[in-house]
């Protein structure tokens, strides 16, 4: 099976549409400041151009109960974040939780702890991303451009679900899911002109090499 593909970070609805069109199985609207924030009046608009069959994630960088209010309402599918130390907030039941950790030191046990926190009844709603059961990104974090490490991430991949974030461009996803073996892809400055803005053409050929290639890897069901 080809992985799936969660193209984050839009930020206007030409190139939502965009991104659909061409295949994507989710889309990320950052919720949090970054140069890629949408203003909460065009989160709805947003959503809306994205359709009904496409996953609809709200990223954070640490999830709270604030966090929560009134997504479900909005549309959105899933929420993507990092735990606090505390742990997860309590997640409506219609919200898919997708942990994330960045690449460092630690990385299995931590990926532990993100995958038993981020547990939730609702993770189905995810299925067209393979069912992840966390975010794997750079050591530096969402939107920087750094890859993970990969025989980290190749370890990480055999034991857990993984989405692989981190550095992916539409010159190397077709080596990073081959080796790697991760069940979905996740780009946003990889495929961009300027911070928030996709370039169209990187956009249909990340989707269109990450679909030419089979993820081969076992990993933990």
């Amino acid at each position: 099976m080809p992985p799936g593909v969660k193209i984050c970070g839009l930020t206007c609805i030409a190139d939502v549409e965009w991104a659909v069109a061409c295949g994507a199985d989710a889309i990320g609207l950052v919720l949090v400041p970054s140069p890629r924030q949408v203003a909460e009046r065009s989160v709805l608009n947003l959503l809306r151009a994205a359709g009904p069959d496409v996953i609809k994630v709200a990223v954070f960088r640490f999830v709270s109960d604030d966090d929560m209010r009134g997504l479900t309402d909005l549309g959105f599918d899933a929420v993507q974040g990092e735990r606090r130390v505390e742990g997860v907030p309590a997640m409506p039941a219609t919200l898919a939780f997708l942990p994330v950790i960045n690449d460092g030191p630690r990385l299995q046990s931590r990926a532990d702890d993100a995958v038993n926190a981020g547990h939730h009844s609702a993770v189905a709603r995810l299925d067209r991303l393979g069912n992840p059961a966390l975010l794997l990104d750079g050591p530096r974090g969402g939107g920087r451009g750094v890859a993970a490490d990969t025989h980290r991430a190749t370890a990480l991949a055999q034991c857990h679900r993984i989405v692989l974030a981190g550095g992916l461009t539409p010159e190397n996803v077709a080596r990073s899911v081959a080796d790697v073996g991760p069940v979905a892809v996740d780009v946003s400055s990889g495929v961009e002109s300027g911070p928030g803005l996709k370039d169209h053409q990187r956009v249909r050929a990340f989707i269109e090499a990450a679909r030419a290639t089979t993820v081969t890897k076992e990993t933990i069901p």
